[in-house]
């Protein structure tokens, strides 16, 4: 195994953590002297007509960015309320980020607004433009209201697809 957390949270990254939030499910730990700087889950890709196609994308892909066709400013995609991912983008290329999960889970809610400024961080991105699901309870889209310095850009979910 290389990684724990309880179903819908984030991974635990510190032996203390792993112990107080999954001692009750889990028969033995091994434990180390490492810290985890950037938690990030195992992906998962397929082979579909001969070529490798990621369908979640995490370890050992990102935050490899991506080459886009165009050049583009920076914008940061918040990504749905459920399965989420974000992705800032930053000349020709795109950021996407791990995935977070489902963000109606608090800590989970949490790690995506720490991993958006992680990424913005490490990338030196400042988004003028932050795309946003058009939904207006979603936690991403209220998320990106919350930040109030770029514009906002919202998409309807299906279109975003």
């Amino acid at each position: 195994m290389t990684s724990g957390n309880i179903s819908e949270e984030p991974l635990v990254s510190s032996n203390d953590e792993a112990i107080v939030k999954l001692g009750a499910i889990a028969d033995c730990f091994l434990l180390h002297n490492r810290d985890i700087v950037n938690k990030i889950d195992d992906s998962v890709t397929r082979i579909i007509a001969g070529r490798e196609a990621v369908i979640r994308r995490a370890r050992g892909y990102a935050p490899e960015p991506l080459l886009l066709p165009e050049q583009l400013p920076e914008i940061l995609g918040c990504g749905p309320e459920q399965k989420n991912t974000f992705c800032l983008t930053r000349d020709y290329h795109a950021f996407v980020s791990q995935h977070i999960g489902d963000l109606d889970n608090l800590p989970t809610l949490e790690y995506y607004e720490r991993m958006i400024d992680f990424y913005k961080h490490i990338f030196r991105i400042n988004p003028r433009i932050i795309a946003h699901d058009l939904h207006p309870a979603y936690l991403s889209t209220q998320y990106a209201r919350s930040i109030g310095n770029a514009q906002l850009l919202g998409v309807q979910h299906h279109h975003a697809h």
